[in-house]
């Protein structure tokens, strides 16, 4: 019997004193990206991760690793910071104020909710047009939202912008109707090779980004669609898995 309990605490001893430290100890591999790295919020990965491998033999070779950010980098996508996770609609995040004034809200944060991706398009497609047009804006509005056929899925958004705050741009009811910036508008988007569709009714508009898209190859398998109530605004849908259903209201 002493025998027998003897071996146990041996056997206990080397689980503990040996295979036990291995299991519970990181390890960090230089150049493998890390999905939610704490830290800047300007879309770039890190190039370091913590997974269990066991007893390392040694300090990893940290080098090369950089300073991560909020989110990942997705096609080259940027990200505002202050981004927030709904606390239980998964994949779900809302689009909070843009820092830079790139972009601007004319509906309420209870309609501010998409995925991820979508926050990353509307973000990096502002800051372009921002820098393409320094005193302009992309207006933003319903992003998941009750009260619409297919803004129920993480992936749609309806848009229009201004080039100085005094033209409209993907919207002719009103005067000042800039077609041109209309179709860079188009560009910008399809520039982020996410697009799935838009929906607007501009014939020139829509031939004029379609013919981008294919000869770019960025969202080269996009639609435009003409359909009744978008005169006044981009409906943009992009190319993800789609999330669970949710409109919500204001």
């Amino acid at each position: 019997m002493k025998k027998v309990l003897f071996l146990i605490a041996l056997v206990l001893g080397l689980f503990y004193f040996t295979i036990k430290p291995s299991l519970s100890a990181p390890y960090i591999i230089p150049n493998a990206p890390i999905l939610n790295p704490g830290g800047s919020g300007n879309g770039a990965a890190s190039n370091c991760v913590w997974t269990k491998v066991g007893d390392t033999k040694g300090d990893p070779d940290l080098s090369k690793c950089q300073a991560g950010s909020d989110f990942p980098s997705i096609n080259g996508l940027t990200f505002p910071p202050n981004i927030q996770a709904h606390p239980t609609k998964k994949g779900y995040y809302s689009l909070p104020k843009s820092p830079t004034g790139a972009y601007k809200s004319y509906t309420c944060s209870g309609r501010s909710w998409g995925s991820m991706e979508l926050i990353g398009v509307i973000n990096t497609t502002a800051e372009r047009w921002k820098a393409k047009y320094p005193n302009g804006w992309i207006n933003v509005g319903d992003l998941n939202a009750t009260g619409h056929k297919s803004h129920k899925w993480g992936r749609a958004v309806d848009i229009d912008a201004t080039t100085n705050g005094k033209d409209w741009v993907a919207d002719f009811t009103k005067g000042n109707y800039n077609r041109e910036a209309t179709i860079e508008l188009g560009k910008l988007l399809a520039d982020a090779n996410m697009v799935r569709s838009i929906w607007y009714n501009d014939p020139r508009v829509n031939s004029a980004v379609l013919e981008y898209a294919k000869s770019t190859g960025k969202s080269a398998g996009m639609v435009m669609h003409e359909i009744v109530g978008h005169n006044n605004h981009f409906h943009l849908d992009i190319e993800i898995p789609l999330l669970t259903v949710w409109e919500p209201g204001c």
